[in-house]
């Protein structure tokens, strides 16, 4: 019989999924101490709702580029003590409270214990950095215990004629005019294709917390050596203590795609930041990501997004 904790973390689970299926945003689930079955289907609810909104957004991307469409999603006024005086009504909805119990409120009471050491190290460059602005990922707590992963632009505001300065916090979404994708999900779903591929295919078993911890291992250091030449999956797989076989499944299992596919994506992904917000020659930005040829890279970048190097940055 299921001890109360164990029901109670099994109905988050239940909650995080349903908010994903009716597409009231991408939320996640805050880890906790345990050390079992139900905490690695957490981490796997959590890896999955990241992916698919990964997946939706450069699936709409592909299919066209200019029914992509990014907006100020949420939108915070904190003073020179980060304390919030301002929220947009987007702030109310998402979080879950009302005015009275966010402003006045430390902008670190909003944020998960895992993102309060980045924080720490922002508000330190808000205070002592004229004109700061950066970008940051950072998790917000969410009522009912979710949470979600915003990238937060952060700029103080200094006005001549105003006696005192602010801190502007704003964070984006992205949304598709097109409604392809979730018609084909919808079709899928009818058909019961997806049914009969889950019969010929059975999904790879990966219920180890051990083996899940080792492919987020793998997944950090790709991220991290982002620029270097990956090694073979039977030696990266040694490296990690695993083998191939769960190495290849595993990941495929988690991010929904290969190891080298994943490598490519995320490339990709710092290139389009690079192309966006800095001057440096495109032949460079395709050898710090790492790659060496650069008809391969343009190649690559506009199968990705569906327009050349040069023409996203003009």
């Amino acid at each position: 019989m299921q001890s109360a904790v164990n029901i109670y973390r099994l109905q988050q689970i239940q909650r995080l999924l349903m908010t994903l299926i009716v597409g009231e945003g991408t939320y996640l689930l805050e880890r906790s101490e345990e050390d079992d079955d139900i905490e690695v289907l957490l981490v796997m609810a959590n890896l999955m709702v990241e992916e698919m909104a990964d997946t939706l957004r450069y699936v709409g991307y592909l299919d066209s580029p200019e029914a992509i469409k990014e907006y100020v999603h949420m939108l915070f006024v904190l003073d020179t003590g980060f304390q919030v005086r301002y929220v947009n009504n987007t702030v109310h909805t998402l979080l879950g409270q009302e005015s009275d119990a966010l402003l006045g409120a430390s902008f670190s009471d909003l944020l998960t214990a895992d993102s309060l050491s980045g924080w720490q190290l922002i508000a330190r460059d808000l205070l002592y950095k004229d004109n700061y602005h950066g970008t940051h990922d950072l998790s917000i707590k969410v009522l009912g215990e979710l949470t979600k992963r915003c990238t937060f632009a952060f700029s103080t505001v200094s006005i001549a004629e105003w006696p005192v300065s602010f801190i502007l916090v704003t964070t984006f979404e992205t949304s598709l005019s097109s409604l392809f994708i979730e018609n084909r999900i919808k079709a899928l779903l009818g058909s019961g294709d997806l049914r009969s591929r889950a019969k010929a295919n059975p999904p790879f078993k990966l219920s180890n917390e051990k083996d899940v911890r080792i492919i987020q291992s793998v997944r950090d250091c790709i991220l991290q050596n982002i620029s270097q030449p990956l090694p073979g999956l039977r030696v990266l797989a040694h490296e990690f203590g695993t083998n191939e076989h769960k190495l290849k499944n595993g990941f495929k299992q988690l991010y929904g795609t290969s190891v080298y596919r994943f490598l490519t994506q995320e490339r990709l992904k710092r290139a389009s930041m690079l192309l966006q917000n800095t001057s440096l020659p495109v032949k460079g930005i395709a050898q710090m990501i790492g790659f060496k040829n650069m008809s391969h890279f343009s190649k690559a970048f506009k199968k990705q997004y569906g327009v050349a190097p040069m023409a996203l940055r003009k």
